[in-house]
């Protein structure tokens, strides 16, 4: 688990909120930032495709056709203990009341933004860009007027990708941008423009904007340019 680091300190899983998917961290609500008492034994990572369903009628069995790969999600189960029995979580009249009701403001509507914060996770190498989705509060010890003093969060995370990201990834192999490539060694320009437009028969297209006469012979280390598919 990586919670020890090479030095030997102690890092502990912390969860920042944010209003906007870009996460910037000078727009993080340091209000909502949650350092964990300890740090989960377990955390559950879930990958998975969603198939559509194509119905034969008959006892033929139907078909599942590729839709998209689903966001990964993840479980982790947070410790909140206020008897004094953890270091550094002191005691409190209140128990864990605060620390609870710190949690689920992560699930609650975000003033005008009406709806719940992004989040970042900072723990190893595990998924960072995520919202919480699914939150389980299981009190376990109580005080004698009933004011709660341990509990168990079992909280379920999905990931997101960065807009930014997202939309520079589209980019790439859009073929409405003009795109610029460095030729690679060996590399012919049908296979290049596959790569770019998801068919090589533009090539021809290729050649004439970039004014080649021998486009069969590229030359290593230059640029190409890609435009725009002329639609129609």
């Amino acid at each position: 688990m990586p919670d020890i680091e090479s030095k030997g300190t102690l890092e502990k899983l912390q969860i920042r909120a944010f209003p906007d998917p870009e996460c910037n961290d000078d727009t993080e609500k340091k209000d909502l930032r949650l350092t964990v008492m300890v740090n989960p034994e377990t955390f559950t990572l879930s990958h998975g495709v969603e198939y559509v369903e194509q119905i034969t009628p008959g006892d033929v069995p139907s078909t599942l056709t590729y839709y998209r790969h689903k966001p990964k999600s993840f479980d982790i189960e947070l410790v909140f203990d206020r008897t004094g029995a953890i270091p550094g979580a002191l005691p409190s009249e209140k128990g864990i009341t605060a620390d609870i009701d710190k949690l689920k403001k992560l699930l609650e509507f975000d003033g005008d933004k009406h709806q719940p914060v992004y989040l970042k996770l900072t723990w190893g190498t595990f998924p960072s860009a995520c919202r919480l989705s699914d939150l389980q509060i299981t009190y376990k010890l109580f005080k004698p007027d009933g004011t709660p003093l341990r509990a168990t969060a079992r909280c379920s995370f999905t990931e997101f990708a960065d807009v930014k990201l997202k939309e520079s990834k589209k980019n790439e192999k859009s073929p409405d941008v003009t795109h610029v490539r460095t030729v690679p060694e060996d590399e012919h320009l049908p296979y290049l423009t596959s790569k770019i437009y998801g068919d090589s028969k533009y090539y021809l297209a290729v050649a004439k904007a970039n004014g080649l006469v021998n486009f069969r012979k590229l030359e290593t280390g230059s640029s190409l340019q890609y435009p725009p598919l002329e639609k129609g």
